[in-house]
Order: C-alpha cells, then sequence, then structure tokens
C-alpha cells in the first residue's frame, strides 16, 4: 500500500513538474507584475470617484445658501437657475472653490504641492478647479482601461505559448532559437502587446500619481530582474521590451519628463498667478493641449512601428524578388552594390560589415539564405501567412544559419508526424 502510495505521488508530482514545463517563466512573472500594476490603478482610479463623490456631496454649514449645503447642491442650483442674479453666483463659485479640496486628486495634479490660488476671478477660478479634477480622474480611467486591455493581451499570449511549448514537445521539435515556428500569431501578439503596454505607460504620465506607480512598476521589474539573473542563475528577458528597442523606452523616458515638468508648471502658474497653461495652448493651438499632442505623437509613434512590421510581413515577397534579383544575375559581384549589402539581412550584413566574413563566404550565407526560403514557399504555399512570416524572419530576425537548419528540420518533423498520424 505504501508503494502504490508513494507512486502516486511521484506520479502527481511528475505531472505537476509537466504541466509547469509548459509555461513560459518570463511571461507569468511579467504578467504578475502586470497585473499588480492594474490593480494599483483601478483602485486608486475608484479612490478619486469616491473622493470625488464624496466631496462634492459633502454637508457644510457654512453655506450663504439656506438650500444648498454641498458642491452638487449649488451645481444644481446655478444650472436650474434658482441662483441667477451676478452676486449670488459670485458668492456660489467662491464657496464652491472654497469647498472643493480632493487630497488625494490635488496630489495628482500637483496642485497640493503650492498655496490655494486667489480668487479674484471666483467664476474662471472654479472653472479651472472642476476641470482639473475632471481630466485628473479621466486620464486615471483611461489609462486602467488601456491597462486592462494590455493584460488580457498578456494572458492570450500566455495561452498561446503554453500551446506551442505543447506541440513543441509533441512533435519533438528543436527550440533553440526563439523564432516562433509554429504560428505568427505569437509574433503578432507579442507585437500587439508591447504596444498597448508602452501606451498605457506613456497615457499613466499625464497624471503624477499615476506615473509614480510606473516608476514602482520599473523599479519592481528591473529588481525581479536582477533576482532572477543573479540568485537563480536564469537568463531571464524580462525587460526584453526595453533591451530590444532601446529608443521606446527613451521615448518614454522624454514622455514621462517632459509631461510632468509642464503639469508642475500649469501648476506654479495656477496656484501663483491665477494663469491655466491649458487654457492658453487650447487658444494657440485650437486641436487641443500640448498634453495631448504629445500624447498622440507617441501613440501614433508606436502605432506606425506595428504597422511598419505588418506591412513589411505581407509585402515580403517583393524583398526577395529583389534580393533574387541581384543574388541570381551579380551571384558574388552583388556584394560590390552598397544599395543591396545595406538590405542584406543581418545574419549576412553584421558580419560583413564588421569585416569577420569575406564576400566569397557571405556568398555561401546568401545561398544558404536562398535555399532557406525556397524550402518555406515550397512546404508553407497553402499558407500565405505563415510562410511571408517564416521568411520575414529569415530577412529580419536570425542571426545564426544553425537557425535555417532548424526551421527546416521542425518543418520536417511536423510533417512526418501528420503523415504518420493520417
Amino acid at each position: 500500500m505504501s508503494k502504490l502510495r508513494a507512486t502516486r505521488k511521484n506520479t502527481k508530482h511528475l505531472g505537476v513538474t509537466n504541466a509547469l514545463h509548459y509555461f513560459d517563466f518570463n511571461a507569468l512573472i511579467q504578467m504578475f507584475l502586470w497585473s499588480i500594476f492594474c490593480i494599483v490603478i483601478i483602485v486608486f482610479t475608484v479612490l478619486f470617484i469616491i473622493e470625488r463623490g464624496r466631496i462634492n456631496n459633502l454637508q457644510h454649514t457654512d453655506s450663504p445658501f439656506p438650500a444648498c449645503h454641498t458642491i452638487n447642491e449649488l451645481k444644481n442650483a446655478i444650472s436650474n437657475g434658482t441662483i441667477n442674479s451676478s452676486t449670488d453666483l459670485t458668492s456660489a463659485y467662491k464657496t464652491m472653490y472654497g469647498w472643493a479640496r480632493y487630497p488625494l486628486i490635488d496630489f495628482s495634479l500637483m496642485v497640493g504641492f503650492f498655496p490655494a490660488i486667489p480668487t479674484t476671478d471666483p467664476t474662471s477660478a472654479w472653472s479651472i478647479r472642476s476641470n482639473a479634477v475632471d481630466v485628473a480622474y479621466s486620464y486615471m480611467f483611461i489609462t486602467a482601461v488601456i491597462a486592462i486591455v494590455a493584460l488580457i493581451f498578456q494572458i492570450y499570449l500566455s495561452a498561446l505559448n503554453i500551446k506551442q511549448r505543447y506541440q513543441q514537445k509533441k512533435y519533438g521539435l528543436s527550440t533553440q532559437y526563439p523564432n516562433d515556428f509554429l504560428s505568427y500569431k505569437l509574433f503578432s501578439v507579442k507585437m500587439l502587446m508591447d504596444f498597448v503596454t508602452n501606451l498605457a505607460i506613456v497615457f499613466a504620465f499625464f497624471n503624477f500619481l499615476a506615473t509614480i506607480i510606473v516608476i514602482g512598476y520599473w523599479i519592481l521589474l528591473y529588481l525581479i530582474q536582477i533576482f532572477v539573473k543573479k540568485i537563480l542563475k536564469h537568463d531571464s528577458g524580462l525587460v526584453s521590451t526595453f533591451q530590444s528597442n532601446k529608443s521606446n523606452f527613451f521615448y518614454l523616458i522624454f514622455v514621462l519628463l517632459f509631461q510632468n515638468l509642464y503639469t508642475l508648471l500649469k501648476a506654479i502658474f495656477l496656484t501663483k498667478l491665477g494663469v491655466n497653461l491649458d487654457l492658453i495652448f487650447q487658444i494657440i493651438l485650437p486641436i487641443g493641449t500640448i498634453t495631448v499632442i504629445v500624447g498622440l505623437f507617441i501613440k501614433n509613434m508606436l502605432d506606425s512601428k506595428v504597422n511598419a512590421v505588418l506591412k513589411s510581413i505581407k509585402t515580403i515577397c517583393g524583398n526577395v524578388t529583389s534580393f533574387r534579383v541581384f543574388f541570381y544575375t551579380q551571384q558574388v559581384d552583388a556584394l560590390n552594390d552598397y544599395t543591396f549589402v545595406s538590405v542584406l539581412p543581418p545574419m549576412i550584413k553584421n558580419p560583413l560589415t564588421a569585416g569577420t566574413i569575406n564576400k566569397q563566404q557571405a556568398y555561401v550565407l546568401m545561398q544558404k539564405l536562398d535555399e532557406g526560403i525556397k524550402f518555406v514557399e515550397e512546404h508553407y504555399a497553402k499558407d500565405t501567412k505563415q510562410k511571408n512570416y517564416l521568411i520575414y524572419t529569415l530577412f529580419n530576425n536570425i542571426t545564426h544559419i544553425e537557425e535555417i537548419d532548424e526551421i527546416k528540420n521542425n518543418t520536417l518533423r511536423v510533417e512526418q508526424y501528420r503523415t504518420v498520424k493520417k
């Protein structure tokens, strides 16, 4: 009986181990950390809503109007015309402005760092105050929504990773190189996930409190990266998004500094001089404030990179044709053409420009590349999307000739497995 229990225990342990084998360790940690980021953003969004509602409905005993003891009651009285005289309106706006103290929202706007603005013009002062509170809440809400969308992408990507790892084990595939060989969807989803994640971070910079949350997320991400690398001795790719495209990270840092410095200057002008910089920029630039312009600029920049890659995948056959025109007609002499060399895949161009290979060796690599393209065209003729993606990978992502062999060998293994099953 004890042996039977031990056998069951070992079988159960092996089942858990095999199940864990299908998970991507780095993706799970990233998803966990991003889940924390989403939860924190959502919590503060809810706190913003609660604080705004609580302050606007808070009863006050110092109201100059007997029937109005809250901000919402005064706003309703103004909107329905109960309060309509110039003197009463001035008194109502001044009263609302005096009651409107939102500790958390004001902190996010950096308004809490400075004394209250002079209310020489209560109507304008209340308009600016009310608009700032609405904007602070709106940006936090938008950040939360985009962060949730990014989390959905991460969950979907994890599901695709599990499916791919299961298929890799099922077919007995080599996995030395991360080429998303089995499905182009992994590559596309990963790219879109990075874009949406960065977009959520960009919108977080429009709010000082959300900016602090992003910085905390980055610090936690890097601390775990160091722990995994130094303590667990695992080559983690937790910050691969920033490492693979540092220009994105530098853009995010630029927006962080620019947006929060602008928010600081806006708070100083607002509290010290009673000047609304947003209003000034709206007058100069009717399409919106400078913050919106910067946000849309970064969004379009990220979006164009996604679209550029997707377009390159769709039109990769044209690149193949251009490559073959030079390669077939000029052979080794094609390497004398600077334009041709500049558009060669990294596997050939990088060692050639570094001087680690000569033209003859580069020509051998071109032959190997052409054989790989022919192989993909032949074996994926019925799956145009996967064919274009793999050719795009050959032209843009691989850096070792062995990866071409891995793709070919894995393809033959999958075909052999499916043939036997039939």
